[in-house]
């Protein structure tokens, strides 16, 4: 709470950090919560960009770290979770070079199947 409140931002890393993970289930007795709960709990107003992940993809850490120290906070576009569009703009779905084998329908029957 002491460094949040003196940061210009607070990267989450990780997807304990970003909201919360497993302890932070319904029903866990560990108190635990995201970053910016614990923040916004404090009446600490530091924006708060989330990297999820389990772990995150050290690509999108240093991206955004970069993103940051080259142009600030305001140049982080985030969705309505707090991610880094640019890496968390598309589902992996999407990403995937056999995507037109899924679109066509061609699916492996068995294991050996190309």
């Amino acid at each position: 709470k002491d460094l949040g409140a003196k940061a210009g931002s607070v990267l989450s890393i990780g997807t304990c950090a970003s909201y919360g993970g497993i302890p932070a289930a319904a029903g866990s007795i560990t108190d635990c919560a995201s970053a910016a709960t614990v923040l916004s709990d404090a009446g600490i107003k530091t924006p708060v960009v989330n990297i999820p992940g389990c772990p995150p993809h050290p690509d999108w850490i240093v991206g955004t770290v970069a993103m940051v120290l080259i142009g600030g906070l305001g140049v982080i576009n985030v969705d309505k979770f707090g991610r880094p569009i640019v890496f968390y703009g598309k589902q992996i779905h999407e990403k995937c070079t056999l995507r037109g084998q899924f679109d066509k329908g061609n699916f492996a029957k068995k294991l050996s199947d190309q």
